[in-house]
């Protein structure tokens, strides 16, 4: 028997066992390698159709994918069992006038798995084995993962949008739209040799993947390239995104239309006459699967950092909500949990280390350095992609990614690791730490282990080491001299209790702002002050839209690096040894930057005419002692005073 993934109609997704079918004369029973969660499948998922093709009967999704061959049938020759390979979803007729003229993807007859296109419907790819006819297939033998190798199908999308895009070479392409089709878009314009490609999507995070992927520029929206783009290809589905599109072009442009659209929308057809605007539509792939093929098993395109999470089969609706939500996610794959179990060392050699950060930051630099460092030390066992800037989710997201399985390191403070162990949140209760002395001479200490034990305890992740992140200080635009000063102020704080005890305390209105967002928040009048250590508010320009910074250094910050349990537990304890010896010797180099560079800052801002002022920090930490008690926190005032201790 084989699990497989069943959609009954809108929200009704169950997983059932099918019988196991054995290969005919020519055809290859599959393992399933990786099958990806496409915006088709979403489509039926949320709605029962996707575009013109709806649901009439249970069907199998997914048409994805990549496989191991499980089982070859008479006949066969370009597959032997064990194979990695890719395939085609797509089983055109090969006679009928489209496909006479080279345009197999219109083909009339076409049978394309996963499909409501047709019916009966053809079951797709989400099923822990499927029977393919060989010519579908495409052996494997380079060392990708069978991840990657899902991804061609997705990439042949973006490599025929270009190709109906026309010659492109030296171009300036805007790509609307930055989900998986958009980010492959954005690929296969580079692969084509486009000069300049621009990508646009309201979501902070689908810009971030799109620069990760090779943009030169990812914007919220067009407006500022009205007019001047060769081409742009619609990837999102959205009326907005195609109006984007067609004012982005220039006279004589061209806009392809990859994206589903609702079946009525307004069209400027008079614009596109008079400006001679070339119109086309890009519909699934033909040859492009095989160039898709051939750019992954080569590394030319690098679909690695798309790829979000991997789930089996048995936690298939699990799956689809976190495809839904585009905050956590850009693939999601769903994959056989008997390939999970007799591949473990896929998932210790390929892994993500995600944080916040900016990648000009000590915290960015010091991870790459541990990344490159534990593979030179593991002779290569260890392949560790870093992602910064949010990347992979914000905070909140990448600490669920490590239970979730969509990272596997970290950096993050310890107002994090508090929502599953609360006393370690302690070390960010206000004037906890003296200086940055006091907290590294914490990090030796019987109270350090016995806080991040019971935190791994709670939690089941792991830290292995702990950085200075920099002395929090309040950046405003009217002068604050005392506590006092502060009642009123419209003043951004993370929504962290620890952090907002200070503000709160001395009468701040607090305001928990999206840390991409602060800068504008402050920059708009939305608030008038922040908090946050110097090298923070040099790298984020908040110097730029404030007029004072006050030097309250109310908490002394520290980020942790943690690993995810599901990949501590399968770490030899050598392994766990270089781990934690690596981290270690980054946390120190990044400390000892940003201590360097947070000395020099008070200098530099005043030579920028910024006013910078020295507070009695007594009366602030006087006031948070008096109103704001540990235990509401679920803090020990015990280990506060084993920390103050400390020597």
């Amino acid at each position: 028997m084989s699990l497989a993934c069943t959609l009954n109609g809108p929200l009704n997704l169950s997983v059932e066992q099918l019988a196991l079918q054995e290969p005919g004369p020519g055809q290859v029973r599959l393992r399933l390698g990786a099958g990806g969660i496409c915006g088709s499948d979403l489509h039926y998922y949320q709605h029962g159709r996707a575009g013109i093709f709806a649901i009439r009967a249970p069907f199998v999704p997914g048409h994805e994918a990549s496989g191991v061959v499980d089982a070859v049938g008479e006949g066969v020759t370009k597959v032997q069992t064990g194979q990695k390979v890719a395939v085609n979803p797509a089983h055109p007729c090969g006679v009928c006038p489209a496909c006479r003229a080279g345009r197999s993807n219109l083909c009339e007859k076409m049978v394309f798995l996963g499909s409501a296109a047709i019916f009966p419907h053809i079951p797709g790819f989400f099923r822990e084995h499927f029977v393919m006819h060989e010519a579908q297939l495409t052996a494997i033998d380079e060392d990708v993962s069978l991840g990657e190798i899902a991804c061609a199908e997705p990439l042949s999308v973006g490599l025929h949008a270009v190709r109906r895009a026309g010659e492109v070479l030296g171009a300036t392409v805007l790509v609307t739209g930055a989900g998986t089709i958009g980010c492959m878009s954005v690929i296969a314009a580079r692969l084509a040799g486009a000069g300049r490609v621009i990508a646009c999507d309201p979501s902070e995070r689908a810009r971030a993947m799109a620069l990760t992927v090779g943009a030169d520029e990812a914007l919220p929206d067009a407006t500022a390239w009205k007019g001047r783009v060769d081409v742009a290809l619609e990837a999102a589905g959205h009326p907005a995104a195609l109006a984007s599109c067609l004012a982005a072009v220039r006279r004589g442009g061209r806009v392809v239309q990859v994206g589903t659209l609702p079946p009525e929308i307004p069209f400027p057809a008079n614009d596109i006459m008079s400006r001679e605007l070339d119109y086309v539509g890009a519909f699934r792939a033909d040859i492009e699967f095989d160039w898709a093929v051939q750019a992954i098993r080569s590394r030319r395109a690098d679909v690695r950092p798309l790829i979000s999470a991997q789930l089996p089969i048995s936690q298939s609706k699990a799956a689809f909500d976190l495809a839904l939500d585009r905050g956590r996610s850009t693939k999601v794959q769903l994959v056989a949990a008997s390939l999970l179990v007799a591949a473990p060392a896929f998932a210790q050699t390929k892994l993500k280390w995600a944080h916040v950060y900016e990648p000009g930051e000590p915290f960015h630099t010091a991870s790459v350095w541990a990344a490159e460092e534990i593979k030179k030390r593991s002779a290569g066992r260890y392949q560790i992609d870093v992602y910064p800037a949010s990347q992979l989710g914000k905070e909140n997201d990448i600490n669920q990614g490590l239970s979730l399985g969509t990272v596997d390191i970290i950096i993050s403070g310890s107002s994090f690791a508090a929502k599953a162990f609360p006393r370690i949140g302690v070390t960010y209760y206000p004037y906890t730490f003296r200086n940055v002395d006091h907290l590294l001479a914490y990090t030796k200490s019987d109270i350090y282990k016995e806080l991040t034990a019971g935190y791994e305890q709670k939690s089941g992740n792991q830290i292995i080491a702990t950085t200075y992140y920099g002395t929090r200080h309040t950046t405003s635009n009217k002068p604050i001299a005392k506590c006092a000063d502060l009642k009123g102020l419209k003043m951004r704080v993370p929504d962290v209790p620890a952090y907002l005890a200070m503000p709160r305390a001395c009468g701040a209105n607090t305001s928990p702002i999206a840390f991409a967002e602060v800068y504008l928040a402050l920059q708009n009048g939305t608030v008038e002050a922040q908090e946050n250590p110097l090298p923070t508010i040099e790298a984020k320009k908040f110097y730029e839209v404030q007029k004072h910074i006050v030097l309250t250094g109310h908490i002394v910050d520290h980020l942790n690096t943690v690993v995810a349990g599901g990949l501590w537990k399968k770490l030899s304890d050598a392994d766990k040894k270089m781990f934690s010896e690596v981290a270690l010797e980054a946390a120190a180099k990044a400390s000892r930057e940003v201590a360097a560079r947070e000395s020099e800052l008070a200098a530099v801002f005043r030579s920028k005419g910024i006013s910078v002022t020295e507070v009695n920090t007594g009366e602030f930490r006087d006031t948070v002692l008096k109103n704001v008690p540990f235990e509401q926190y679920g803090y020990q005032k015990a280990d506060w005073d084993r920390i103050q201790a400390i020597k």
